[in-house]
Order: structure tokens, then sequence, then C-alpha cells
């Protein structure tokens, strides 16, 4: 949030990213190695509502990424159209 409102304005400085402990919980029965996945195969899902919602009902959780171009942290209200 880059504007004025109730919340504290963001930190100038980005917190670090923690150090991957490659360890489990000591409950935890498998290894970090067995616990370790990745997906199959990328691939792209339609761009559209429907078509994002159906892939979320039938293969599971999806990935997006967007571009972010200079103004939109100061961006406030609605839909960003470009």
């Amino acid at each position: 949030h880059h504007v004025n409102g109730t919340l504290k304005p963001c930190p100038h400085k980005l917190n670090p990213t923690p150090k991957c402990i490659e360890k489990c919980q000591s409950a935890y029965t498998k290894t970090y190695s067995e616990d370790k996945y990745f997906g199959k195969q990328a691939y792209s899902v339609e761009e559209h509502v429907q078509s994002i919602q159906k892939e979320l009902m039938t293969r599971g959780p999806v990935e997006a990424a967007f571009e972010v171009y200079e103004d939109f942290e100061v961006y406030k209200s609605d839909i960003l159209v470009t």
C-alpha cells in the first residue's frame, strides 16, 4: 500500500529471505528428500476466469505472474486496465 490509509507505511528496506533449514519437525515422519517434489510439466491456461476456475477444480493449484510497471505502487482503486 503506497497510499494514505489506516495501515502503517511499507518499510523502505526489504526484509531478508530466511535461510532454508533442510530438516523437518521432529513429529514429521518423512525426510526432506522424501517430502520434496516438483511439478511434472509447465503449461499455459487460457486467460479467462472460467478456464482458470476449471483448471483449479480439475488439476489443483495454479501459478500466475504479471508484469508490473513503475506506476503500479501508486495505483489507488478499482481494476488496473492497461
